[in-house]
Parts: C-alpha cells; structure tokens; sequence
C-alpha cells in the first residue's frame, strides 16, 4: 500500500513537471521512506484523540518508542496490514496504561527493569534483515545510549512531581520490552 502510494506521489509529480522521468524512482523512494516513517504515527494520534491524551504526550510515547524500537530490535510480522493493526492495538493499550495514575515508586522500577532486559536481549535480530556482528555492537551501544537519555528524562519528570508525563516514556520503554519477547521465545523454540 505505501509502495503504490508513493509511486503514485512520483507520477503526480512528474505529471506536473515538477520532476522528469529520469527522477521518478528517487522520488517515489524518498516518498515510500517519508509515507513509512510517518504511518505509524498516526494510529497514535488517533489514540490519543480518542482517549484525550495530550498531543504532546503521545508524541512523547512515539519517539521514545520509535527509536529504540529501530535499534533494539523485536517482533516482526510478514505482511503490513497485520502489523498496522497489532501495532495499533498494542499502542492503544500502553498509552491507556499511559494514562491511569501510578506513583513514582511503581514507574520507576518498571522502567529500571525495562531497561535491564533491554539491554540484555538487544538487538533482537529480525530473520527480514541479519545484522553483521559490528552492527550488533553499534546498535547495543545506540540502544544503551538512548535507555540512559529516556531513563534520564524519567527520574527528572518524576523528581519535579510530573510522574503523569513520566509515563509515557516508562510505558513506551516497557512496550519496546515486551515486543522482543515474541521473536526471543520464537527463535529458542525453532532453534535459530
């Protein structure tokens, strides 16, 4: 669907001559990356309009999830269609979570040992796309990197009295978490 999409971006740009013919397969490529990029954005905001979330709160859950997914790796599924709506469902139900009072002392821990199995499992690597052994070591390290700037946040919004806020960050760190599980159980139950 986004690869029809963006082929059909191209050809109107073209079309109107604002690209020649030799320029289609860049720029339906560049608009496949954006389309890509931007898709699972929007069942979030979809989310948070239906549960009154902040807008600024779900994008907060977005790019915590978004980059750490991308380096911690996890599970995957085949075809879009049910991953767009998995994704949806499971993102409608950690910015729920996202949304219910919870104390620091609670928020805390689960984000510590979210951050732990993190960095014990990652990269979980997709069967789609090996990663090389330098890869690995570049994305533990992206990942390690990117834990202790979301863990910082965390222990900052709580310690000012914003633990509401801290959550989204908390719940979008336990979500990547729990998204490895699946592909880990996968590959010791298949041996791979």
């Amino acid at each position: 669907m986004i690869s029809f999409l963006s082929n059909r971006i191209a050809l109107w740009l073209h079309r109107h001559k604002a690209i020649s013919e030799a320029e289609i397969p860049l720029y339906s490529y560049a608009a496949f990356l954006i389309l890509y990029t931007l898709t699972p954005i929007l069942p979030i905001l979809c989310i948070s309009i239906l549960f009154h979330i902040p807008v600024l709160y779900s994008i907060l859950f977005f790019f915590t999830f978004l980059p750490l997914r991308k380096y911690t790796g996890g599970f995957h599924f085949h075809s879009q269609i049910p991953c767009l709506i998995t994704s949806t469902l499971i993102e409608g139900f950690f910015l729920y979570l996202s949304t219910l009072p919870v104390s620091g002392q609670t928020l805390l821990p689960l984000q510590a040992v979210s951050c732990l199995s993190l960095l014990v499992w990652s990269p979980v690597i997709s069967n789609k796309r090996p990663l090389t052994k330098k890869e690995q070591r570049r994305c533990k390290r992206i990942a390690a990197a990117l834990l202790a700037f979301f863990s910082g946040i965390c222990y900052l919004l709580c310690a000012v009295g914003h633990t509401a806020v801290a959550a989204y960050t908390v719940y979008a760190i336990l979500m990547t978490a729990l998204l490895q599980y699946p592909a880990i159980i996968q590959k010791r139950v298949h041996g791979k």
